[in-house]
């Protein structure tokens, strides 16, 4: 059996488990993941079945509930969905964004068609830009990840979501507003190479 863990399973509600334990008490959600992508994209069950399950592992060796005091399917969701997504990237036809059109948003999972009849969802569109929303923000990993800017970075990034425009930030700064831009896009693109590193390693 594999080293024992405190697993929070909800709040107020912890328990030491092996990885055993845990694979058995998530069967349903690895199984309703790889069924729900096996279903919309028509890849083999066991396959993503496997993939999700290596991705409970994963959080699992990264799960600290002293560092990270929340419940454990939180993080695992983060991880398998992750990796699902990798494992699709990796497999699924090119995208043209140039001869695709987005008519109305009905949903984030809901499936952009190119010219090729091709089909991505618009999560992964949208994860594919070199933008940043709040949304990006993970709580689990921010705050260790944040340290590792430097003081200028982390001070761009807050005005930048605070709401402050290029052209405010570069007069309190005394640099340009092209300045600012390239910082801020550099910031939040490191950001997302730490962030997507943080969670699948």
């Amino acid at each position: 059996m594999s080293d024992l863990k405190d697993i929070i399973l909800r709040k107020g509600s912890i328990q030491t488990m092996s990885f055993e334990q845990v694979f058995q008490r998530y069967q349903n959600l690895l199984k309703k993941k790889a069924y729900s992508w096996s279903t919309t994209y028509r890849y083999e069950f066991d396959e993503l079945f496997q993939v999700a399950s290596i991705a409970l592992w994963q959080a699992y060796r990264k799960y600290d509930s002293s560092k990270y005091p929340i419940p454990f399917g939180a993080l695992a969701v983060k991880y398998i969905d992750y990796s699902l997504l990798a494992y699709h990237n990796k497999h699924k036809p090119k995208f043209d964004r140039e001869t695709s059109q987005i008519k109305s948003i009905m949903s984030l999972h809901q499936l952009v068609i190119d010219k090729d009849g091709e089909g991505t969802e618009l999560m992964e569109l949208i994860g594919q830009e070199e933008t940043f929303t709040e949304e990006t923000v993970d709580r689990i990993v921010i705050d260790s990840l944040f340290k590792k800017f430097s003081n200028q970075q982390r001070q761009d990034i807050l005005d930048y979501i605070n709401g402050h425009k290029f052209k405010e930030m570069a007069e309190s700064k005394g640099v340009s507003s092209q300045v600012v831009s390239s910082r801020i896009r550099s910031s939040f693109l490191k950001f997302r190479t730490m962030y997507i590193k943080e969670m699948l390693s």
